[in-house]
């Protein structure tokens, strides 16, 4: 078992030649059997058994290609459940009906002459003999001195013998035997095309026998899958029986009785070194109530977990709901730590459904499962086309938000994807994680630093980027405040030297990552953000807008114009097809601000689960502080789905949600790690640090904003932009001696750029 293990991991030939052989061996017991079953009493040997032979040579190569199309030969093959079911059900069918038309085919070639059906003989009889010697040319087609007891007879037995004995073949001359089987099929094959054979109908092969080897057959290949199946299991059950011996078996109740958790429920059933024994079911839906699965009860609904607890001594529970919403996990949350037990969540439908993770890959509920929202919609389509054979540069790709645009981009195939980052350690990382994910075929790590101007220029003059993400920043509040210079530097003036080497070498799309921090600013962070802003909306402003040339009849056609026809009866595409775009940028700059995400670098999610791993107290700068938050995912899916509406000069914003306030997420997470706020865990105010706000916004109230295609989406343009003169001699302060003047002054020089930016000025 180990040797064949080894094969199929290693060796895609071998394993390719063991699985041909052990389908073919059982596909072939399959056709005996119903060859044996159909000709159950005959005496007639000879005839099927020949016919036999004659069917296999077609019949099983016909059934392993096609399974061989269906995938059973690269699937793995210690999973089989009603997918692959399916997909052998419908393999076996095709294999079926081409077998039945087969069939009928050969039934009608009786009709052609004698002499064809001769020559047929004399083509089976040869393909019988490995010597290739021919027939004798007066070998006659009925000897009538070949009679038992003849001397023709005695010299050659195989001639003829009894009825319902196998003929007896010997060695005596190549001649008499190369004769004996021509005469075999000569006289069998003939018998068949004229029907002779009882039940035939002149068929090659019956219906009856096709009928019958494909119910075998499909037997035999279920039981070979399942045989590779459980010997799958039970190594896994060796593994985990090695890994968990010393832990008690835990009485688990699976919330949620559907397709997730029945899959849950036979992982578990299937690998019982896991430690995790299901009891019981809970649903809300109460048609499902008294039923089993797995022979599993389903005893009530989620609400009775206290009942269900006492009487079933559950240890443990698991939400294996298919797509629950975060408010729904909150109370089950809640409803497991009034009972006092543990509770675990399976991966979600997405992670499942792309082989991402096993419903057995259970994890505790996190605060990101609590925070998040119902899933976003994006136009996948459109996302697609924009990104699709494009080069795609992502500045900051060691970051958070930087290596996730990266991830959602290699996956929707650029033709090229440039990593920019300055940290070598980070850009190892992402580089890493594409490659073990299969998306890094078109990965470029670059290191470099954003404020290097002949860096960056080298960079998009030798790779000539479509679309660029600028998504490097310094984010960190209080760090900035002590240090604005390198805000400036980074957050303002590395935005500005994009920005013009983005319009000097024609990249089509520009998307800057911006924050809410921006608005009405407190922190230098969130006012070099929002100086960034102004200029991107100012340069936009002096791009010349180009009149795109039109599609050709073709392509319109194709993007969904519908044809009409002119006086002279030839097609015409649609006025509005052929109708002239408006004038476009030839390059787009636009900004996206978002708030917080969960997990990323410096949220204060990683912080507050330090500090509660480390027995606390977490520290939460005010009592009343609120804050916006996202997944890292949904942000950037949002992103490149604000990337195909951009137009040019916008600022989109993302519907953040509600704003959370920062003591309650203090509290949910202590209580997830199964302890007591202020009781196992104390909760300490620091007040709030310099640049800090209480609460966010989401807007300024003199932007001009409107609704975009997506839900989800605002877009925000401002009453008057900027002039870029204007702003440029602003930032020529910065320039020219940033590091000569203190970071009061350089406050103070923000604020006449950004009026509404409130600085904390030290004494």
């Amino acid at each position: 078992m180990r040797l064949l293990a080894h094969f199929f991991s290693h060796n895609s030939l071998c394993r390719f030649a063991i699985l041909t052989l052990l389908y073919g061996l059982a596909l072939s017991v399959a056709l005996f059997l119903a060859f044996s079953i159909r000709f159950y009493g005959h005496d007639e040997w000879d005839e099927w058994s020949l016919r036999f032979i004659f069917t296999g040579m077609w019949l099983v190569p016909l059934q392993i290609v096609i399974l061989a199309a269906h995938r059973h030969f690269s699937g793995m093959l210690g999973y089989f459940r009603m997918p692959e079911l399916w997909r052998l059900v419908r393999a076996m069918t095709l294999a079926t009906f081409l077998a039945f038309a087969c069939s009928y085919v050969s039934g009608e070639m009786h009709v052609l002459e004698r002499g064809r059906t001769q020559s047929i003989a004399e083509w089976f009889a040869n393909l019988l003999r490995l010597d290739h010697i021919t027939p004798p040319a007066n070998a006659p087609a009925n000897n009538p001195s070949a009679q038992p007891g003849t001397p023709e007879a005695r010299k050659n037995p195989a001639i003829h013998t009894p009825p319902g004995e196998a003929p007896i073949h010997t060695e005596s001359s190549d001649a008499a035997s190369t004769t004996s089987v021509w005469k075999s099929a000569q006289e069998i094959l003939p018998k068949s095309q004229s029907g002779a054979i009882p039940g035939t109908a002149g068929r090659l092969t019956p219906y009856l026998v096709i009928l019958v080897d494909a119910l075998l057959s499909f037997l035999f290949i279920c039981t070979l899958r399942v045989a590779f199946r459980t010997a799958h299991n039970i190594k896994n059950s060796r593994n985990d029986a090695q890994i968990n011996k010393t832990s008690p078996i835990k009485r688990m109740a699976i919330l949620g009785a559907g397709d997730v958790g029945a899959a849950l429920a036979a992982d578990w059933l299937a690998r019982p070194g896991l430690r995790r024994l299901p009891v019981v079911f809970l649903d809300d839906n109460e048609a499902k109530h008294s039923f089993r699965i797995h022979n599993i009860p389903v005893v009530g609904r989620i609400a009775d977990l206290a009942t269900v607890k006492q009487q079933y001594h559950i240890d443990e529970i698991v939400i294996a709901i298919g797509a629950p919403s975060p408010r729904r996990l909150s109370e089950v949350a809640a409803l497991a730590r009034e009972n006092g037990l543990r509770a675990e969540i399976v991966p979600s439908l997405i992670e499942l459904a792309s082989g991402q993770a096993r419903a057995s890959r259970i994890r505790p509920v996190e605060i990101q499962d609590l925070l998040g929202r119902d899933q976003i919609s994006l136009d996948n389509a459109a996302i697609g086309s924009l990104i699709r054979g494009k080069t795609v540069l992502v500045t900051g790709a060691g970051g958070s938000i930087g290596g996730e645009l990266c991830r959602q981009i290699a996956a929707r195939n650029p033709g090229c994807l440039l990593l920019v980052e300055r940290c070598e350690v980070q850009l190892f990382k992402i580089e890493q994680a594409l490659a073990e994910t299969s998306l890094g075929g078109s990965v470029q790590p670059i290191l470099g630093d954003i404020t290097d101007e002949a860096r960056m220029r080298h960079i998009l003059s030798l790779h000539k980027p479509d679309i660029i993400f600028h998504a490097a920043a310094h984010k960190h509040v209080p760090l900035m405040e002590r240090q604005p210079w390198e805000a400036i530097r980074n957050n303002t003036l590395g935005t500005r030297l994009l920005i013009e080497l983005a319009v000097e070498y024609g990249v089509a799309r520009f998307i800057l990552i911006s924050t809410d921090k921006a608005i009405n600013p407190t922190s230098v962070m969130g006012a070099t953000k929002r100086m960034a802003e102004i200029y991107l909306q100012a340069r936009q402003t002096t791009i010349p807008a180009e009149t795109p040339h039109p599609a050709p009849p073709a392509q319109a056609a194709a993007q969904g114009a519908t044809p009409r026809e002119t006086a002279d009866g030839n097609p015409k595409t649609s006025d509005a097809a052929t109708a002239p775009s408006p004038p476009v940028p030839r390059t787009r700059l636009m900004a996206v601000r978002f708030g917080n995400v969960l997990g990323s670098s410096g949220s204060v999610v990683p912080i507050f689960s330090r500090q509660i791993a480390n027995g606390g107290p977490v520290r939460v700068t005010h009592p009343d502080v609120t804050r916006y938050f996202m997944t890292i995912p949904e942000a950037v899916g949002l992103v490149l789905q604000c990337a195909v509406l951009g137009k040019g000069g916008e600022i989109f914003v993302l519907n953040m949600g509600k704003p959370v306030k920062i003591a309650e997420l203090a509290r949910q997470m202590i209580e997830l790690s199964n302890l007591r706020p202020d009781i196992d865990i104390a909760i300490e105010y620091t007040g709030l640090r310099p640049g800090e706000k209480l609460y966010e916004e989401l807007r300024y109230t003199e932007e001009a904003h409107a609704p975009t295609t997506h839900a989800d989406i605002m877009r925000f343009t401002p009453s008057h932009p900027d002039d870029l003169a204007l702003i440029t001699n602003s930032l020529s302060l910065f320039t020219s001696n940033i590091y000569g003047n203190s970071a009061n002054d350089l406050k103070l020089a923000i604020k006449k750029i950004v009026p509404e930016y409130h600085p904390y000025l030290a004494e």
